[in-house]
């Protein structure tokens, strides 16, 4: 979803994109299909993420490209990174993970704490860090923005992918709010069947309900007069 926002934003400052992706859930891949720049879709399934195949079929689209390439997953390690340099493009890395290797020009860390990063590096580079530079998809950005007085609607999302450890430590806080009754959706991630967390809400006194992951979350955000909200979270 990031890489989708820088993308959307680029071409607004007449860059011309080409998005990689390897094919995952439906209601993913007819949103990026979607979208206003080209998209082509590896045939690789989800298991062979970060495998020689991928990383071969991915140099061969390197020869489209001229200036550019942006690596955002946290399969994409040394050999991806060397695969990008080869081939005479500049490479922007998005990195929230620490990785102990950052072979690149850019390297953009979303993460808000500053140091303690353990990085090898063969060149200079430019490290963007911070929540400043997070990317917000264009449909999120244009969402109506204004503080309401009533809070009885929560809602609970964590970003898309599996999030069910932290999902439930919030579930839990909630639940154990005695003083108000609130109206909470969960939004699961993509990676989550909402029947997982069945469990972490019974005998509450407030109506909560479980969300099937989706990419129209403006929805939710209207509904909605209270967020517990994170792009990323890490136990």
């Amino acid at each position: 979803m990031r890489s989708i926002a820088l993308a959307q934003y680029l071409q607004t400052q007449g860059v011309e994109v080409l998005f990689l992706s390897i094919p995952w859930k439906r209601e993913l891949n007819n949103y990026l299909s979607s979208q206003p720049f080209e998209v082509r879709f590896l045939p690789l399934s989800m298991g062979e993420r970060g495998s020689e195949k991928d990383l071969k079929l991915m140099s061969e689209e390197l020869k489209d490209v001229s200036d550019w390439v942006l690596l955002d997953n946290y399969y994409f390690k040394e050999d991806f990174q060397r695969a990008v340099r080869d081939s005479g493009a500049r490479l922007l890395l998005i990195d929230d993970g620490n990785s102990p290797c950052r072979l690149c020009d850019i390297a953009v860390d979303y993460a808000p704490q500053d140091g303690g990063l353990n990085v090898k590096m063969d060149h200079a580079m430019k490290i963007l860090r911070g929540p400043q530079y997070v990317a917000i998809r264009r449909e999120l950005i244009d969402f109506p923005k204004g503080r309401r007085q009533n809070l009885k609607n929560i809602l609970v999302t964590l970003g898309g992918s599996s999030q069910k450890i932290c999902l439930a430590k919030v579930i839990r806080a909630i639940v154990a709010i005695r003083e108000f009754e609130f109206q909470v959706k969960v939004l699961c991630g993509f990676s989550d069947p909402p029947d997982t967390f069945s469990e972490s809400f019974r005998g509450s006194g407030h109506k909560i309900e479980i969300c099937k992951a989706t990419v129209a979350v403006g929805v939710l955000y209207d509904w909605a007069d209270f967020a517990i909200c994170a792009g990323e979270f890490y136990v």
